[in-house]
């Protein structure tokens, strides 16, 4: 019987850590033989969310995984000669201090989109998803607010969203700008403030980043693909991540309470004192408001494992469907999945710019791509058979 492949590229998120994607991405196209500002040509479907969702795109236009890394490389912070890109989509840099106070007691996000925006309008200009030159698949989120007096903004809602260049059942955005959804699938929540796309978005709603939603979306590509191409007998399904670590902050710090905070503080505890509390009653008292660092640095890591645990479960589910021979509507499945545990005592929070993170981010997608190489290489067959 002849082999009719549908061939299927998926890329997670991570912010900078899509350096480590990109690195492989250049280092597979040139063992499968795959010019680098052609990927459009040898994959029938390309997703991606969040950094990997700009990858995709760019991808599905024609870039190469060159430019994409000289993307990342652009936004070092601090650059050589020690002063700052101001350029860059994670500018100005945001202390761990900035970080902690934002989110306690601050009504924005540690950073703001102007950057990320130019770059996207750079890139990709005013290209429309139809235009692109192979499918994609792009998740987001939109969310519906409602404003509470004295709290501020509260999520009534939430719309899981596929974006897509195709006309298929539960896709949108054929005619929407390219930049417009990258900005949608990549507003990470405390880092990036929500987005509008003109032609969907109501007063009381706006996208945020599409993993909240699906992180990995290998398993929706592979899904897809059966669905549209009922005489394909093979498919194969190329799942690239972005390195398992945390976003919480690294080598986390006690963070005092702001000048401001502190100065209420020390008027309650002067309030207090009148009502006669003891001494010991009074910092029993001021304590139990101040909160918990601890439950700070915990709630962030646990961001990172709600997003990193559902895109693992998808990693396996695809393991194991190819690995134990199953077939859907009787379609070979073949799939690999390059991804790494990083080094714990490495900075690789996911706004990381300095030259060391640059530099791990090529060392462990160098050091993975060796010990996957037969792995790689079988998988390439199976691509190009």
């Amino acid at each position: 019987m002849s082999q009719k492949i549908y061939r299927v590229l998926s890329i997670d998120g991570g912010g900078m850590k899509g350096l480590f994607s990109a690195y492989f991405m250049k280092q597979f196209c040139l063992d499968a033989g795959i010019p680098g500002n052609k990927i459009y040509e040898h994959f029938d479907i390309i997703a991606g969310t969040s950094i990997g969702g700009i990858q995709a795109l760019a991808y599905a236009s024609g870039y190469s995984p060159d430019d994409m890394i000289q993307l990342f490389l652009d936004q070092q912070n601090p650059l050589n000669n020690g002063s700052y890109n101001t350029s860059s989509i994670f500018y100005p840099a945001v202390s761990t201090l900035q970080k902690i106070n934002t989110i306690l007691y601050g009504d924005e996000t540690w950073y703001q989109n102007t950057n990320l925006k130019a770059l996207l309008n750079q890139k990709f200009g005013q290209t429309k998803m139809f235009q692109l030159k192979t499918n994609v698949l792009i998740p987001s989120v939109e969310i519906y607010t409602t404003q509470i007096p004295d709290v501020g903004t509260d999520v009534k809602a939430y719309r899981p969203v596929l974006f897509s260049n195709m006309g298929f059942t539960g896709l949108e955005g054929q005619n929407y700008l390219l930049q417009d959804v990258a900005l949608a699938t990549s507003a990470a929540p405390i880092y990036f403030p929500a987005v509008n796309i003109p032609e969907v978005t109501t007063p009381n709603s706006k996208f945020i980043d599409g993993g909240t939603y699906q992180n990995n979306p290998a398993a929706l590509n592979w899904a897809l693909g059966n669905a549209l191409n009922p005489s394909a007998n093979r498919i194969c399904v190329l799942s690239v991540g972005t390195g398992l670590g945390t976003v919480g902050l690294f080598d986390p710090v006690p963070v005092p309470p702001p000048e401001i905070v502190q100065k209420h503080l020390n008027e309650f505890r002067e309030f207090l004192s009148q009502k006669n509390y003891s001494a010991q009653k009074i910092e029993e008292t001021i304590n139990s408001i101040i909160p918990d660092f601890n439950n700070i640095y915990l709630l962030l890591d646990l961001i990172s494992l709600g997003i990193g645990g559902p895109q693992e479960a998808v990693n396996k589910q695809l393991q194991w469907q190819s690995l134990y021979g199953s077939k859907v509507n009787n379609k070979d499945l073949f799939f690999y999945r390059f991804n790494t545990i990083y080094d714990i005592i490495k900075d690789t929070e996911l706004d990381s710019t300095s030259a060391d993170f640059l530099a791990y981010m090529q060392q462990a997608a160098n050091t993975q791509y060796g010990k996957d190489a037969l792995k790689i290489q079988a998988f390439i067959q199976k691509l190009n058979f």
